[in-house]
């Protein structure tokens, strides 16, 4: 659910009343906290959906190794398919590769995703296979260090977008 930031708003309420029951003293500031975080991942959905409404209808769509991108690609309207599922030990056996090579060529999308916390060598054979670029990596399962793009969630999220947009041929600002 963290790929979508409303989805991941949920998890504020649940997180502001479980330290109120266990530090009645801080309560209120948790709760003060809790609105702004979820202020914040608000605004910040706001801009995802902003950013990606500049992708064409004939682009949205998103294919990556790992099926991490699936609440992200549900809030904000691309279809999605990943090689494998979240259980890595399935990782790019031959069938799930030729049937991710079949709908490729079917559908040709602008570009394929790789995540930054498994091997990009799937979606590198996919991409020379089909001559379909390649783009990465997508910060899905881990943030990255301080000095990387993805250092802490918005960022992540931020930098997920602007990858997106710029590989399914977002539009350009005037």
């Amino acid at each position: 659910m963290w790929m979508d930031p409303q989805g991941a708003a949920a998890y504020i309420e649940v997180i502001a009343e479980t330290l109120a029951e266990h530090y009645p003293a801080k309560a209120d500031a948790f709760y003060a906290r809790a609105e702004e975080t979820y202020d914040a991942l608000k605004t910040l959905d706001k801009m995802i959906e902003q950013r990606l409404d500049g992708v064409p209808n004939t682009n949205r769509s998103l294919f990556t190794s790992e099926a991490g991108l699936g609440y992200f690609a549900r809030a904000y309207g691309f279809e999605y398919a990943a090689i494998w599922g979240m259980n890595n030990e399935t990782q790019g056996n031959a069938d799930a590769m030729a049937k991710m090579s079949e709908r490729l060529n079917a559908t040709r999308p602008p570009a394929l995703f790789y995540e930054s916390t498994v091997d990009c060598i799937h979606m590198d054979a996919l991409a020379r296979e089909t001559g379909i670029a390649l783009a990465g990596p997508l910060y899905v399962d881990s943030l990255s260090s301080q000095d990387k793009p993805a250092y802490n969630y918005p960022a992540m999220m931020r930098h997920n977008t602007e990858l997106i947009h710029e590989a399914l041929g977002g539009a350009r600002p005037e």
